[in-house]
């Protein structure tokens, strides 16, 4: 979301590529995880009163990181700015009414195409 996640993309520019790597397929996976297993399951009666609250900030978040990922030139800053994009997308999925089986679905497409673009040209991670 907007407030929280700003700082991925300059993590992203700084770190060496293997921290990039755990950077995208292990810490994002890893908030995806709590809001199923904890948020969304300890408060499933608040969930639905709360959608709104998420839907909002991560659609504007969406937004916003969509349109600063146009105007970067440096592929690590596109691939994290398009990293914290595609997640607020899981987040909207995540709160649908069928959450469980959306949200992983989108959380795992979003680790496949950094993966190919990293194969393809690894000397600029």
């Amino acid at each position: 979301m907007v407030p929280v996640h700003i700082w991925l993309p300059e993590a992203h520019v700084e770190a060496p590529t293997a921290i990039s790597v755990i950077l995208v397929g292990i810490a994002l996976k890893l908030g995806t995880y709590g809001f199923l297993r904890f948020s969304i399951a300890m408060f499933s009666e608040a969930t639905p009163c709360s959608t709104p609250f998420i839907y909002t900030p991560s659609a504007i978040a969406i937004i916003y990181t969509s349109l600063s990922t146009l105007r970067q030139i440096d592929l690590k800053k596109i691939i994290a700015y398009s990293s914290v994009a595609h997640m607020n997308l899981v987040t909207i999925g995540m709160f649908s009414r069928a959450a469980a089986v959306r949200s992983p679905i989108l959380s795992y497409g979003h680790t496949r195409p950094k993966h190919v673009c990293r194969a393809c040209d690894p000397s600029t991670y």
